[in-house]
């Protein structure tokens, strides 16, 4: 039965294959001749093998080769696979700046070279404790944070996601404007009380 791929990333691929006798495993590959090959010499109904090293975007032919010990003709299965383009790392175009302070407003932008979501956390430290969660897809971002205390230093922190990575920027400390004469300072309005969610490895 199978073979099953599974595509593990841009150069690495899984394939998996059944058979109803114990028989050993091997894989010949390659672009145009199949010229690399793996070979687990155990018997076993269930196969697996790992080929790695691949290039990125490409086609590859394969053949799989499965014997018994003795007494039966080997399976030999033909096919061909596509490995995916490799995934850009992440990053920042533009570093996220505060372009405009109110008194209980503030303005931050930033440029991402990949579409994201965001998230903004903030507050009067770095522990931040506020955070807006923003699910628009883009790569160029603006947000508005509000219920800031006048004349005070807020701490900011820019978190960027994609599908599969994550990206933080440094903490951006900046000062509110000063309250107009017979205003209070106010306090900060929680918008939501727990932490963004993480993507799976990040710590």
């Amino acid at each position: 039965f199978g073979p099953y791929i599974r595509i593990c990333n841009s150069s690495t691929i899984q394939i998996t294959w059944l058979t109803d006798k114990l028989t050993n495993s091997q894989v010949s590959y390659g672009t145009k001749d199949l010229n690399f090959a793996l070979f687990d010499a155990k018997y076993n109904l269930t196969h697996q093998l790992y080929l790695r090293d691949l290039e990125e975007n490409t086609t590859y032919w394969y053949k799989i080769i499965s014997m018994a010990k003795m007494g039966s003709q080997p399976l030999i299965v033909e096919g061909t696979f596509s490995t995916p383009p490799s995934i850009p790392l992440l990053q920042f175009i533009k570093a996220p700046s505060v372009i405009a302070v109110h008194a209980h407003s503030a303005l931050i932008q930033w440029e991402t070279n990949l579409v994201t979501d965001t998230a903004i956390l903030y507050g009067l430290t770095p522990d931040y404790g506020t955070y807006i969660r923003n699910y628009t897809q883009a790569k160029y971002h603006t947000q508005t944070i509000y219920g800031l205390p006048a004349g005070r230093s807020i701490h900011v922190q820019v978190i960027a996601y994609t599908s599969q990575q994550t990206l933080r920027s440094t903490d951006i400390i900046f000062i509110t404007a000063q309250p107009q004469t017979g205003t209070g300072t106010g306090q900060i309005t929680t918008l939501l009380q727990k932490k963004p969610p993480r993507l799976a490895g990040e710590t």
